[in-house]
């Protein structure tokens, strides 16, 4: 299986669309699958958008 690497994850295989693009992914320090939402380039932009994808 090839793998991308975004960070500390492997995005392994695109699952959904929406806002941004929705990946199965490999935690490489926690070990673990996870889903991983990542914002198109055009949309990173957006202030608006980041706030929603920024951690509480």
């Amino acid at each position: 299986m090839e793998t991308t690497l975004f960070g500390r994850y492997q995005l392994q295989e695109l699952v959904g669309r929406g806002t941004g693009e929705v990946y199965r992914a490999f935690g490489t320090k926690t070990d673990r699958v996870v889903a991983l939402e990542v914002l198109p380039h055009r949309l990173a932009q957006d202030q608006t958008l980041q706030q929603r994808f920024r951690p509480i």
